[in-house]
């Protein structure tokens, strides 16, 4: 067997490119999971709803620590509207969702493939990838493709992040301004 089997092709800077990708994808996934703790966190709600609200929070987050990204975009548009007023912020919400859900179609061809054909001269090649529908990812993929994801996927985090600062809120785990999304313990 070649040194490098199962994944012996295409080259190093390749698959370096390809992994960092990957690690782009589970850091949105992560990012999303802490903007539904954010909003979750948040949500006004009356004396009398607490621990109905309080099981279906701590419901939502086992749930995000373990959902895919197609089904975390899916829960964070629901707890943003729930926890958001004024249309233009729905919009922009929607979007943001729609862009996230795109991408999580392209994040299971990167991952999920097997890239076992040989690149062509430029150093590109097909994964095979078979989606959903049993449609085939047949767009070529080089270095330059994972550096462009990277970026995309890169803006798709600020973005969610940005979700969260815009309402004055520190996004969680950030040392970044804003009001904490529940109070910490002094010491």
């Amino acid at each position: 067997m070649p040194q490098d089997f199962p994944t012996p092709l295409p080259s190093r800077d390749f698959r370096a490119k390809l992994g960092r990708t990957v690690a782009c994808f589970g850091f949105l996934e992560h990012t999303i999971t802490q903007a539904i703790l954010a909003f979750s966190a948040t949500k006004e709600i009356s004396e009398n709803e607490i621990e109905t609200e309080f099981e279906k929070f701590n419901n939502r987050l086992k749930h995000a620590l373990h959902s895919p990204l197609y089904s975390l975009a899916e829960l964070f548009e629901r707890v943003v509207k729930e926890n958001t007023e004024g249309d233009d912020e729905l919009q922009k919400i929607n979007e943001l969702v729609g862009a996230i859900k795109v991408a999580a179609d392209m994040r299971n061809a990167i991952c999920h493939a097997s890239w076992n054909e040989l690149p062509d001269e430029s150093g590109s090649s097909v994964p095979f990838f078979a989606h959903k529908t049993l449609g085939y990812y047949d767009a070529s993929v080089n270095t330059d493709f994972f550096l462009k994801t990277q970026a995309h996927v890169r803006d798709l985090i600020y973005d969610v992040m940005n979700s969260v600062t815009v309402r004055g809120w520190k996004f969680p785990g950030s040392v970044g301004p804003g009001e904490n999304v529940w109070p910490t313990k002094r010491n």
